[in-house]
């Protein structure tokens, strides 16, 4: 008689932060022997463990055996099985997926100490933390089980997304500030005439708006504190709400 085997969880919502529960049945069915002829039942302890047994991904936390004799027109058949608790082992995943996109977030902060007029390298960074993110993101999802359901995972990632893309946008929204006020500064001493600032049409020596200049930079300071405030707050409900 060959066992049927099949994971009565059958869910994995929380993979790479779970306890799985994989079932063994064997029923006398398969054989066509009915309870007349066959009779199965377990001879306690049911599971035994070998010492010195260790798997990569999983660690065997228990086993509960159990009977589910079934009824079926052709007569009756003895059904037995048992419940394995696996632990899943996530330092692996702890190492190669959640420290480098939890360090790559980090990176994408480094813009907001960066100076407003800093266009290339704050764009390059911004760039460079989104694709590091994706593809962090594409090799975790090559890990796990293909399923059309959120997953622990799947959150992570895309939260891990959303932060260095906000990243982005709010250096595009600081930019956008200084812009907008130097067309307007522009456009003010063009109409005032002002001699020094304006030369044959070429406007020379424009200062941006102190105001306006301070209001950028007290936006990077803000997002300073609020980005990674924000992230430790996701971390700690995360790791609480799958880790329990």
């Amino acid at each position: 008689m060959q066992p049927f085997i099949k994971n009565s969880s059958g869910s994995f919502h929380k993979y790479k932060i779970t306890i799985a529960v994989v079932t063994f049945t064997s029923i006398t069915f398969s054989d066509g022997f009915s309870a007349s002829i066959v009779s199965l039942r377990w001879m306690e302890p049911a599971m035994t463990f070998k010492d010195g047994i260790v798997n990569s991904q999983f660690t065997i936390k228990a086993s509960e055996s159990y009977i589910c004799d079934k009824e079926y027109p052709s007569g009756n058949y003895t059904c037995i099985g048992v419940h394995v608790n696996l632990k899943r082992e996530y330092g692996f995943y702890l190492i190669q997926v959640y420290a480098p996109s939890a360090l790559i977030v980090v990176l994408s902060w480094v813009s907001f100490w960066l100076n407003t007029d800093a266009i290339p390298a704050r764009v390059s960074l911004g760039i460079l933390t989104v694709l590091s993110v994706s593809t962090n993101g594409h090799f975790s999802v090559g890990l796990a089980q293909r399923v059309s359901y959120v997953r622990a995972i799947d959150v992570w990632n895309v939260v891990c997304l959303l932060f260095v893309f906000g990243a982005m946008i709010e250096y595009a929204y600081v930019a956008m500030i200084e812009r907008v006020e130097e067309r307007r500064t522009i456009e003010r001493i063009r109409i005032i005439g002002n001699n020094h600032n304006v030369l044959n049409g070429q406007v020379q020596n424009i200062k941006v708006d102190t105001k306006r200049k301070d209001t950028a930079r007290s936006i990077d300071k803000l997002s300073r504190a609020v980005f990674p405030l924000v992230f430790v707050i996701f971390n700690v409900v995360y790791w609480l709400y799958y880790m329990t």
